[in-house]
């Protein structure tokens, strides 16, 4: 049997009553009147009148059926209505066994007036339209099947279905079931009537035909709908062993005249071009569709197979430049403007057309399913994180991230999550929808393009390469922004210009440069630019795309004129001492400045001992100290950051620009009460490398330098109270100190 979900729109029908269509008497010979409920008459002459009118007058069995109303009439003259109405059921059952055995006069009309009068003259409440399609089961009863609507609909009832006699009625049903799951044709009101108004006692499995399916709908697909009390809605569960047997219909084509019906009715309820398609399939037919249910009301075929996709049209391992392209209820299709997203550029946040948005709909009438959860997740094998995401057709916002998200599809059928990659490669998020919202239970959510469960989405991260355009080797005054704003160029792995990439700016090698701002994004030209102000003396700048790989990263350098000059110059050698090294503690001090000149500025130049080639930038700061060596108090800390290599001779240059400048004075220069002591501190050290600085041209002990370098290395044990400036370890360093 076919079974499945759908989604569109159709509910309630109104049942009429027949009691009031009764045939009107104002006398009752003997008897009298017998009035049920106020709601209808009958009498005895009127009963009689149309026992000869449904059998024939002079017909065999009407006197059977005469004597059946007498006995009837006897029990409630002799104030016996239990019997009366145990006569009423035989008399009902005798009129609908002659119907079926087609040995009845009269039309169905008056067949089913004539037992709506039957019962109404016996008390119950109890009424018929059509006596083809109406059935009376009793508690005593056996399994069985009945079957109705030429064989398009039945039921099939356990043993001992009922406590008390029950009148049960198949109808074509004018309405639609409360639910916005799509519909098909195959619209039933099942009806149980009795005395005491009791259910059934169990399950019973009922199977419909459904009509008018379009070829898109696989009709494996399709449930049964239940329109729980006429306002409520279920898909119905499948029948188990458990249940009683399915119905075996007979779901060929209807005759032309329901054909009609089917079309007039599909066109009441779905907008015109819905309902264009439809007459257009209303020849395609499917088999029976079944459900259990232990209480009647209206039935329907249903899709309980809803469309999950990305972005419209549930195209899976792909972005959709188009996610949204929503469509109005009861278009018949869904239609798409699908460019993939499927790369983007390291650097670059995921577009925000491209984040990951599904839809879930029906799938037939388009119709969006609102406060369906969906649930959201980067799998093992994937890096990247996501939140969930507010604002899917209006302003974006975003969570919290993380590995997981969950969202709520919008009326619009929308549910959609922020999504952050990083370096190069490839990305995956999965969606999966559960029950909830306008989704109920027993419906599944298909993937269009694969026939999943979920809709998985990727994007690739590609390398880019990144080159000066402009602002390179400039020279300035201190504290001045460059004239020509640093410029870079972004192309990505086509050699295209790459638009939207994160570029981070750092200003290096100079404790009063500055830049701002700090990050920028590349225009559609892939050029990205900021403002850099630089501070006296050497000044790096590194340009670098956000989480690229360390070579994707580009650096200009400027000087910084003060006015100074250089007041004390080492040039560089081959000897390099650690400045992190507990066992190995170095400092070393200078000359104080002459009387009349101050010293301002001091160059040094580092390198690391770590991982090579691998760009780090580490804090270091220049502690001096003057008026009692390397024990007197402390004038200046200046901190630079400077970007090494892992290249321990790598001699990468960091101006520290005092910011309480020393002061010459008269006296020894070189005595410890004017010399300035200094000591390099690492203050970041991101990757515990071992950092150094450059000792100059001397080897380790005595050695004649050139008159204009004065710098002594000194081992930092060696300092004592007595000996405040320590032992001699080498007579130079790699420096230059500027002043006026």
């Amino acid at each position: 049997m076919r079974r499945t979900r759908i989604a569109a729109a159709l509910l309630l029908a109104v049942v009429a009553s027949a009691c009031a269509d009764l045939l009107p008497t104002t006398s009752r010979p003997a008897s009298g009147l017998i009035v049920n409920s106020g709601s209808c008459t009958a009498t005895l002459s009127s009963l009689l009148a149309q026992a000869d009118t449904v059998f024939g007058a002079g017909a065999p069995n009407v006197n059977s059926v005469v004597g059946k109303i007498n006995n009837l009439d006897h029990h409630l003259n002799n104030n016996n209505p239990a019997e009366a109405k145990n006569r009423a059921f035989e008399t009902v059952a005798f009129v609908l066994q002659k119907e079926r055995e087609n040995d009845l006069a009269g039309t169905a009309e008056e067949i089913a007036r004539f037992v709506n009068a039957i019962y109404c003259y016996a008390g119950l409440d109890i009424t018929i339209s059509d006596p083809a399609n109406s059935w009376l089961i009793y508690p005593s009863d056996s399994a069985q099947i009945i079957y109705g609507l030429n064989n398009t609909a039945g039921i099939s009832f356990p043993a001992f279905p009922v406590v008390e006699p029950s009148m049960v009625t198949i109808e074509e049903y004018n309405g639609t079931l409360n639910t916005v799951l799509d519909q098909y044709p195959g619209f039933i009101y099942i009806r149980l009537q009795n005395e005491l108004s009791s259910a059934l006692t169990g399950n019973v499995t009922i199977s419909v035909c459904a009509t008018g399916v379009p070829e898109s709908v696989d009709l494996s697909d399709l449930r049964l709908g239940h329109g729980i009390r006429d306002t409520g809605f279920v898909v119905t569960p499948l029948p188990t062993a458990a249940d009683p047997v399915e119905p075996t219909l007979t779901c060929d084509a209807p005759a032309p005249s329901f054909a009609a019906r089917i079309i007039d009715r599909v066109a009441s309820v779905l907008s015109p071009r819905s309902a264009q398609a439809s007459a257009a399939m209303v020849r395609r037919f499917g088999g029976g569709v079944s459900g259990t249910a232990n209480e009647f009301s209206p039935f329907a075929p249903v899709d309980a197979a809803l469309s999950f996709g990305g972005g419209v049209s549930g195209t899976a391992n792909e972005f959709l430049r188009a996610p949204s392209l929503l469509l109005e209820e009861g278009a018949s299709e869904v239609m798409s403007s699908v460019e993939p997203c499927s790369t983007t550029s390291v650097g670059a946040d995921v577009p925000t057309e491209c984040l990951p948005v599904v839809t879930i709909q029906t799938r037939t009438v388009g119709t969006k399913l609102e406060g369906v959860p969906v649930d959201w997740y980067v799998p093992a094998t994937s890096g990247g994180t996501i939140a969930t995401r507010g604002g899917i057709d209006s302003q974006i916002s975003c969570g919290s991230f993380g590995r997981t998200a969950s969202s709520l599809t919008t009326d619009k059928g929308n549910a959609g999550v922020c999504w952050n990659v990083s370096t190069v490669g490839t990305y995956t998020v999965i969606a999966k929808a559960r029950i909830g919202g306008d989704a109920p239970e027993g419906v599944r959510f298909v993937n269009g393009s694969t026939g999943a469960d979920s809709v998985i989405f990727t994007v690739t991260v590609t390398p880019v390469t990144i080159s000066i355009v402009a602002g390179n080797n400039q020279t300035a005054a201190a504290g001045t922004t460059l004239p020509i704003s640093p410029t870079v160029r972004v192309l990505d792995a086509n050699g295209q210009p790459a638009a939207n990439v994160l570029i981070d700016w750092t200003a290096l090698g100079n404790s009063d440069a500055s830049v701002t701002p700090t990050m920028t994004r590349t225009n559609a030209s892939g050029e990205a630019w900021t403002n850099w102000t630089i501070g006296a003396g050497y000044n790096e700048l590194r340009a670098m795309v956000r989480n690229a790989s360390d070579s994707t990263a580009v650096y200009f350098t400027a000087s910084g004129s003060s006015g100074t000059v250089a007041i004390n110059s080492c040039p560089l050698g081959g000897g390099r001492d650690p400045i992190n090294d507990p066992s190995r503690p170095f400092g070393f001090w200078v000359p104080g400045p002459a009387n009349g000149i101050t010293m301002r500025e001091v160059d040094l130049y580092f390198g690391a001992s770590g991982k090579a080639n691998a760009p780090t930038t580490y804090q270091i700061a220049l502690i001096t100290r003057r008026g009692g060596g390397f024990l007197g108090p402390v004038v200046d800390t200046t901190i630079v950051p400077v970007e090494l290599r892992g290249n321990a001779s790598e001699n990468k240059r960091a101006t520290f620009r005092l910011r309480n400048p020393i002061v010459g004075r008269s006296g020894n220069a070189s005595s410890a009460a004017n010399a300035v002591a200094m000591r390099l501190v690492v203050i970041s050290n991101p990757d515990g490398a071992t950092l150094n600085f450059n000792t100059g041209p001397c080897p380790l002990g005595n050695c004649k330098p050139a008159r204009e370098c004065m710098a002594t290395e000194v081992n930092l044990q060696t300092v004592t109270s007595s000996k405040l400036l320590g032992d001699v370890y080498r007579r130079s360093v790699g420096i230059q100190i500027r002043g006026n």
